[in-house]
């Protein structure tokens, strides 16, 4: 088989459905190997992991087609055994026979799910990641493992959870599959969801991409469907985001540190896309959020720009006490007039407040938690405002 082939659907509902895949498998309703097929970069792997934290299971992520055959088989060993005189040419009684040690990779999962349960969670994921790069030699060694959840006798913990990811193109190294792999896989084609992958994924990156994630730029996040000379895909922009902080750190004055940045975002995602990210960073760049929470002017207003009311939505971000949430309460006030402020500002908190349980911070939980009750009280706020307020929310909902 040269290549796989299927509908392809938003990531969201993949996930939504591999999420119900894993309880039915929990429950043993199910054996087969829920598989996610879909284009380099599009957040396959990243999905699963959010998955993974919603459901309070551990993630392990395993890039299968790397393993050696060693990882499945086990090695040979030597044990002796008596047997019958009759069953040896020379009358022997005592002879030498192989034995095989326990699959390394049925021990990295025991140990990470052991763990894992010892530390909370419900069990562990494990995301057997480019299945299209196993070669056909090892692929007898998945057809037990995906059935039995067995390599060579020894068992895989009861609260493992597997899931493969791969690529179904040719040009990503798909060898082709035994029909009986293939009959323990259930296939899911999965294409990019920016929705889904913003709520989950992007809204934790640096707020120079978040910031231009959360805007009408979808053709700068199409991964492999883009023409670019890289391609600007979800992991494209996450590892952008992770050189930010690095950036900020080595470099003091902010034209050089956008003088770098300009040219890693070009080597990242591209010419085309890396000219439109830096001309919004320059944008952004033009408030400074950490100062205004610290100074806290209460006449603070928004412009009738509609940049400016976009961009000045992120100070959300930079929310990290109660304190903080009081003074965002304030800029709502003084601009209740500025629609699509209050609508991004009020989008962003919902993504955040649906992914509380990732602040480690005590008082900026404290600080999001606080902002939460003021918006949803008609006393704390007044009652246009509040009016305002439940009009986005509403939006969002729908």
């Amino acid at each position: 088989m040269a290549e796989l082939n299927g509908r392809s659907y938003p990531m969201g509902n993949v996930m939504e459905l591999i999420g119900l895949e894993i309880m039915a498998s929990s429950s043993g309703a199910t054996t087969t190997v829920p598989t996610i097929i879909g284009d380099p970069g599009i957040g396959k792997s990243a999905s699963l992991k959010a998955l993974a934290d919603k459901m309070n299971l551990d993630s392990y992520i395993i890039s299968l087609g790397a393993l050696p055959m060693e990882w499945f088989s086990g090695l040979p060993d030597f044990r002796s055994e008596e047997i019958k005189a009759e069953w040896h040419s020379e009358g022997k009684t005592e002879i030498r026979v192989t034995e095989w040690t326990m699959s390394d990779l049925v021990r990295s999962i025991n140990s990470r799910t052991e763990k894992a349960l010892e530390n909370g969670k419900e069990g562990l994921m494990v995301l057997l990641d480019d299945v299209h790069l196993v070669e056909p030699i090892v692929q007898k060694y998945l057809f037990e493992f995906f059935q039995n959840k067995t390599l060579q006798n020894f068992k895989l913990h009861e609260k493992s959870y597997l899931v493969a990811a791969m690529n179904g193109k040719d040009s990503a190294g798909l060898e082709g599959f035994l029909s009986a792999v293939i009959n323990r896989m259930a296939f899911y084609f999965a294409e990019f969801d920016k929705e889904y992958w913003y709520e989950n994924i992007g809204h934790t990156l640096h707020p120079y991409v978040a910031s231009f994630a959360s805007g009408p730029n979808d053709r700068y996040f199409v991964g492999a469907n883009a023409t670019d000379e890289a391609s600007p895909s979800p992991r494209a922009w996450t590892e952008l985001s992770a050189m930010i902080p690095i950036l900020e750190k080595s470099f003091n004055e902010p034209s050089e540190i956008n003088k770098r940045l300009s040219m890693v975002a070009e080597s990242r995602v591209g010419h085309t896309a890396a000219v439109e990210f830096m001309n919004h960073v320059k944008l952004f760049q033009k408030f400074d959020f950490e100062s205004l929470l610290r100074e806290r002017d209460p006449e603070f207003k928004i412009s009738d720009d509609i940049s400016d009311q976009i961009l000045t939505a992120f100070i959300i971000r930079y929310l990290r006490s109660k304190e903080d949430a009081d003074y965002i309460k304030v800029i709502l006030e003084n601009n209740s007039q500025r629609r699509t402020f209050i609508s991004v500002l009020i989008n962003e908190f919902v993504t955040i407040y649906r992914n509380l349980e990732t602040i480690s911070d005590p008082k900026t939980l404290e600080g999001f938690t606080h902002l939460s009750e003021i918006l949803t009280s008609e006393d704390a706020i007044d009652s246009e405002l509040v009016d305002i307020v439940m009009d986005c929310l509403l939006d969002i909902q729908s």
